[in-house]
């Protein structure tokens, strides 16, 4: 059988892409359910989306009880006996000055809109995570069944090169110099193998299973095609990112608790009602009205005030450079996808099919005494690492991807998708 073929029988047979693609997203459906992180932030949503409704309330009640008596400690025994004995049950309720309830609950509300927005970020990055672990995992396979069956190639290159040493016409040095690749092919794959391993422990990690649980095979990938250009990735990463939205919406949330702090000094009423018991008198009513004095309003209220000015700038700061490192990511990566689709198409359409046909042409010369071993040796190697080099940079695609998806939410991944 030709060399060439045994090279590309499995680099150009027809991709199982949408088994790949189908195999990706049960991963992701599972890791959406069972990741610790991601319910974690779903708790923490729901015990926020829980204050704004008590931000908005009345302060309770306070319900008091009073009694004057003559002549005994005790209450009541000389009601009807005594004008000025009597039994008083009170009730106090304190109402904030207009518009703080309303402040507060808006206050409230921002945070848990804030927090429902890092919820979907902690999805959006475990997903990611995720899925640039499973592409890496790919790599590290692909890369094993490369090694593995360049193994089996250089044991045909060793027999030929011990046939000629047996001869007379071969060198010892050819025969040992195979031997020192194989031994070499043997340590890359136990590299290798270690890689597989602890990829297959992160997924399982990220799956929320045990590190040791079976882990099936990737299935081939297909490149991923990147439909959208630069300026369309930062309109929609400014627009859907979760992590951006939510340094907006905590703007919003400190211009409410900025509002808050300069209506503090606004004084609370409190309204005390009570009637007063006197058994054979005519009953009695009490009524009285509270209101705080800001007495010490610059020591207590302006502080707040200043408090909550520097809070609500250094919001909008955190705004301006979270929106600049946004850009800058979703720069770096949609170039790392232009630059591996690129070399991608290179290997697979042009730099293998070269190595490969020169490999060929370099054994069938050796074989005929037109050129030494070290030469064919030479361009199996690099033949190998253009194989390799091929299935790593279709990995970073696909993770360039996966991180494009995080920042903007968008539909990326398609592994197995037609190009």
């Amino acid at each position: 059988m030709p060399v060439s073929y045994v090279l590309f029988g499995l680099l150009l047979q027809l991709p199982t892409g949408p088994d790949a693609s189908r195999h990706l997203e049960e991963l992701v459906d599972i890791a959406l359910r069972q990741n610790p992180e991601i319910r974690a932030a779903q708790r923490r949503w729901e015990a926020a989306s829980a204050w704004p409704a008590r931000a908005r309330a009345l302060p309770n009640p306070t319900v008091s009880f009073a009694y004057a008596n003559a002549g005994s400690p005790f209450p009541g025994t000389s009601v009807g006996e005594d004008p000025l004995s009597f039994v008083a049950p009170m009730v106090t309720q304190r109402f904030p000055f207009p518009g703080k309830r309303g402040l507060r609950g808006a206050v409230a509300q921002s945070e848990a809109d804030r927090e429902g927005r890092l919820h979907d970020a902690v999805r959006l990055r475990i997903v990611g995570e995720l899925k640039r672990a499973y592409f890496e995992l790919y790599r590290t396979e692909r890369s094993i069944e490369i090694v593995e069956r360049n193994r089996e190639l250089l044991n045909r290159f060793t027999s030929v090169a011990r046939s000629r040493y047996e001869v007379g016409s071969g060198l010892q040095q050819d025969v040992l110099r195979a031997q020192v690749e194989e031994t070499m092919l043997e340590d890359r794959l136990s590299v290798l193998d270690q890689e597989a391993g602890s990829l297959a422990g992160r997924i399982n990690q990220l799956l929320h299973r045990p590190p040791e649980t079976p882990f099936d095979t990737v299935p081939e990938i297909t490149p991923s095609i990147l439909p959208f250009t630069l300026e369309q990735l930062y309109a929609v990463a400014e627009e859907a990112n979760p992590v951006l939205d939510s340094s907006r919406l905590e703007i919003d949330r400190n211009s409410g608790a900025l509002e808050l702090a300069r209506k503090e000094h606004l004084p609370d009423i409190e309204v005390r009602v009570g009637r007063m018991f006197m058994g054979s008198f005519d009953d009695m009513w009490e009524a009285s009205v509270s209101v705080e004095i800001p007495l010490f309003f610059n020591r207590k209220e302006r502080r707040g005030v200043e408090s909550a000015v520097a809070a609500l700038e250094e919001s909008r700061s955190r705004f301006a450079a979270a929106g600049q490192a946004l850009f800058r990511e979703v720069s770096d990566h949609f170039l790392a996808a232009q630059r591996t689709d690129r070399l991608e198409r290179l290997y697979r359409e042009a730099v293998i099919p070269q190595a490969s046909l020169t490999l060929e042409a370099s054994l069938t010369a050796y074989r005929v005494g037109n050129l030494d071993f070290l030469t064919v040796l030479d361009n199996w190697s690099t033949l190998l690492d253009f194989e390799v080099e091929y299935h790593a940079q279709v990995a970073e695609h696909e993770k360039a991807l996966a991180s494009l998806e995080e920042l903007t939410g968008l539909p990326l991944v398609q592994a197995g998708g037609e190009r």
